[in-house]
């Protein structure tokens, strides 16, 4: 970004962490109204197995959100086709999905650039928006929200035009990156704020939503996921308060020490080794962006990546890597358990941050 963000603030009420500076909103907005995103994004994210053997796909995260969101919906007591309606739909491969299980159902998609409808479903029961909410006069049984939240400049007004769309008895789906249990993520200046499940729970009670959380630790573990309904007072909420700014902030000062101590040391123990990092998001660019000239490579078990380029680099398997290489592992709560499991099946040297 040619204006990089400086600061972040926090909402006194909510707890909602975001970025300080509207001199770069329209440098955001840029980035998600363009050509460029429509093109270029990629939407290959998978699950993998969580055990002690080689990591293979085994589905794709839409697959596994269609089948959270199936089990909310209570299919017997409907006698009209549902409607969905995905914001930040993109490609549309989550409605892709849901439509498997309900051939009735009407799926509408709603995007902020004109262009993501090239590339939107052209088929029977599927219609694209685009521009603002207000050009959609239906109302929807459920309005999925799949990391959309941090993308929208005013929460707020977001949140009573999903109160507009949604139908008596309707569910929010949504998903969030965690502040919380991944830091790395307040290093990302292409979006306007930044979510917790604390600031989550007090966001949506502000505007009279119950949230009911859903327990995907293993598949998704520095996600929130959860379903929201319409159904609690918006007169005296009781807000949580919420460190995590500060914890955060804390953290990355103390994980930049340690990286650069963790590659000088190896560096010293095995100069013709390598500098991996494991990922190519904002965890692996936060790393890069530190120490680029000492990183070789990017590792990424998902195959779809593997062979690309991140950064300039080659994005390479975790089991190229030797016995003298090093691999970073910059992914905060869940780095740890990373480290365990990449010690065990691959040769690399590993380091949690």
């Amino acid at each position: 970004m040619k204006r990089a963000p400086s600061k972040l603030s926090q909402c006194n009420r909510c707890q909602t962490i975001y970025i300080n500076g509207k001199n770069i909103f329209s440098e955001i907005e840029d980035i998600y109204h363009g050509e460029a995103y429509a093109k270029e994004k990629k939407t290959e994210h998978v699950v993998f197995e969580q055990k002690g053997t080689v990591s293979t796909s085994l589905r794709t995260t839409y697959s596994c959100f269609a089948e959270l969101i199936r089990k909310q919906i209570d299919t017997t007591t409907r006698k009209a086709p549902l409607k969905f309606l995905d914001i930040g739909c993109f490609d549309g491969k989550l409605l892709v999905e849901l439509k498997k299980d309900y051939p009735d159902a009407t799926m509408h998609g709603f995007d902020v650039s004109d262009h993501v409808g090239a590339i939107f479903p052209k088929v029977a029961d599927f219609a694209f928006y685009t521009g603002t909410l207000d050009n959609i006069q239906w109302k929807y049984d459920a309005v999925l929200v799949v990391n959309v939240l941090a993308y929208i400049p005013d929460l707020p007004a977001f949140a009573e035009q999903i109160n507009r769309l949604l139908s008596p008895g309707g569910f929010v789906f949504f998903v969030c990156a965690d502040a919380r249990k991944n830091p790395y993520f307040l290093t990302c200046g292409d979006q306007y704020t930044f979510q917790t499940l604390v600031n989550l729970k007090n966001f949506w009670a502000h505007f009279g939503y119950s949230v009911e959380l859903i327990d995907a630790e293993i598949s998704f573990p520095r996600n929130i996921l959860g379903f929201d309904r319409r159904d609690a007072a918006r007169s005296g909420v009781s807000y949580e308060k919420d460190d995590t700014l500060l914890v955060s902030l804390s953290y990355l000062a103390c994980a930049a020490t340690e990286l650069q101590q963790a590659i000088v040391s190896h560096q010293n123990h095995y100069p013709a080794g390598r500098i991996a990092v494991l990922g190519c998001s904002q965890n692996a660019a936060w790393a890069h962006n530190l120490m680029g000239a000492q990183i070789s490579c990017f590792a990424d078990e998902n195959l779809n990546r593997v062979g690309r380029s991140f950064y300039g680099k080659t994005v390479v398997h975790p089991g190229q890597l030797t016995e003298e290489d090093l691999l970073l592992l910059p992914y905060g709560t869940t780095a740890k358990a990373l480290a365990e499991k990449f010690g065990k099946l691959y040769k690399a040297k590993v380091c949690a941050l």
